[in-house]
């Protein structure tokens, strides 16, 4: 079978076809989080079902419930899902960066104010994330420990390196 290379403007118009509203947005991050796993904020406990009258997750334990943007760095911000998953998407397929007053102006938002924290926590969560990987990848003691220990270890003994963005 031939394989067909896709400009990229074909790459983002199948992305806004996967993601056309909010539910998509919504359904693809509840899928996301079942796969991480959702750990209880008041107990700690790993089991939970999920609401769908309330769209939320109830702890099994204490019954304790907890919306999809709880305990991430969505907590708090009542900015659409469809915002975050456009800013991701942005911020992984340019080269550049872009201003929050760019993007308040591509969405048609009224407010500068919500805008920029979303971007600058985006920002943070994908250094920190290019931070481990870079780390991981370049040392190769992955055999025996799991993700969350090494990263740990690798965090806290300050021999992580810095990979300068360019």
């Amino acid at each position: 079978m031939k394989t067909r290379f896709f400009p990229y403007n074909f790459v983002s118009l199948r992305w806004i076809i996967e993601f056309p509203d909010e539910d998509s947005c919504k359904s693809k991050w509840k899928e996301y989080r079942d796969n991480l796993g959702v750990v209880c904020i008041r107990c700690g406990c790993e089991e939970h079902y999920w609401k769908s009258d309330k769209e939320c997750y109830e702890c099994k334990k204490c019954r304790y419930r907890q919306s999809l943007r709880s305990n991430t760095d969505m907590h708090g911000g009542q900015l659409p899902l469809k915002y975050w998953f456009v800013t991701m998407h942005l911020h992984t397929s340019t080269k550049k960066s872009f201003s929050a007053l760019e993007l308040r102006r591509q969405f048609g938002h009224r407010n500068y104010n919500p805008i920029w924290p979303m971007l600058h926590k985006l920002r943070m969560a994908m250094g920190k994330q290019d931070g481990k990987y870079m780390s991981v990848k370049s040392l190769n003691f992955l055999q025996n420990e799991t993700w969350k220990n090494c990263i740990y270890r690798l965090t806290t003994s300050g021999c992580l390196p810095h990979r300068s963005r360019t």
